[in-house]
Formats: C-alpha cells, structure tokens, sequence
C-alpha cells in the first residue's frame, strides 16, 4: 500500500514541482532539482497500517564538496555516495506548529496533506535549500554553536564530521578549534574507537587539504 500511495501521491505533486525545477526522482520517493555544487530534494515516506497510512515529508540538500570529503569516512552504503546529503531535515522542523506527519485514509485526507506540504515549501523549504547551498550559510548552520546538538540533523555524530569539513572548505581561521569541540562532543555522544580514528583522519586530511 505504501508504495502504490507514495506513488500516486508524487505524480500528484509534478505540475507544482516542475514550477520550481524539480524533477520526479520515483525510485528514491523523490523530485530533485540539480544545482552546480549538488542538490536539492523533497523527499516523502510512507508507513502502512490496517486502517490507513501515515505521512511524512523530508526536504534534503547535498554539497559535492562536503560530501566528497567527509562520505568515505562515515559507513556509507556503498554505491550510495553520489546520492548522500549534507542535510535532511522534517519539512515540520520548520513550523513548530506543523504536526510533521500526515494520517491517511483517503483522497480527502490525501489533498489536504499535499496541500500542507506544498504550502510550507513555498514558505521556508524552498528557500532554505537554496540559501544552504552557500558554504556560508551552511557554515552558520552547522558551526555557530558547535557544542550543542544541531536540532535540523537526526544523526549528531555526522554533524560533526560534516560540520569540521564545512569550517575548513569556508576557510575558518578557529578551525583546529572546532576540531577539538567536535572530537570531545563525539566523546560525549558515545562514538566507537572506529568512528573516532576516521575522525582523527578526516582532520589530519583536511590540515593540509585545499580546495583549489
């Protein structure tokens, strides 16, 4: 159910995304708009129950050169790199009064639902991954208080990783700074040994890495 849902639910949503060149990504429950350094996306999921589905939307970016560095080090599904993000958030973390899912159980609810998504891209979403596509802007994001979990991101082991390799690609002169933040908040989060040497790599590399 699930799947023939989501299916019916993004040929629903073509006309209003091609307004702003997305593209239907069907195999990853996708559209996609394609930018010089990467992407942006809308990403849906769907769970099945005896009496209905529920909802969710996700809006996601990719930076090629953030992902390029950091990729390798974090246990990625081999294959998936080209396809890795540097951000995924709930569409909902952007409204604090957005439920962030949607139940199900007819077209009724189905319309209502679209309509809700579509409205919040037009207001924030669509924005916002533009803006992300920034270095600057993804910096500010992910490095202005490196020490507290960074609410728009599920796993705050990888901010980190991403986070130290966003500082050094914006060229922050704190950067050994931010490493030594970032190395004792993977402490505190509990990282294995293993996620800890690929830490300590990726800040050796990124010492002597230069982008041009």
């Amino acid at each position: 159910m699930a799947h023939d849902l989501l299916a019916n639910l993004l040929v629903q949503l073509q006309d209003f995304m091609a307004l702003y060149e997305y593209e239907p990504l069907p195999e990853w429950n996708q559209y996609r708009r394609s930018v010089d350094n990467g992407f942006q996306c809308l990403i849906l999921s769907a769970t099945s129950y005896p009496d209905g589905a529920m909802l969710e939307a996700h809006i996601g970016m990719r930076h090629d050169q953030v992902e390029s560095l950091v990729f390798p080090l974090l246990n990625g599904r081999p294959g998936f790199e080209a396809n890795s993000m540097t951000l995924v958030t709930s569409l909902s973390r952007l409204f604090e009064e957005d439920p962030g899912r949607y139940w199900l159980t007819g077209p009724e609810e189905e319309q209502q639902a679209l309509e809700q998504i579509k409205e919040r891209l037009v207001q924030r979403g669509f924005s916002l991954l533009r803006q992300l596509q920034s270095l600057q802007a993804l910096d500010e994001l992910f490095n202005a208080h490196p020490m507290q979990p960074l609410k728009m991101v599920h796993n705050q082991q990888h901010r980190c990783f991403r986070g130290l390799a966003i500082a050094k690609l914006n060229q922050r002169p704190d950067f050994f700074e931010l490493a030594g933040m970032y190395r004792n908040q993977l402490y505190r989060l509990g990282a294995q040994s293993r996620d800890m040497e690929q830490f300590e790599r990726l800040t050796s590399f990124l010492h002597t890495y230069s982008a041009n």
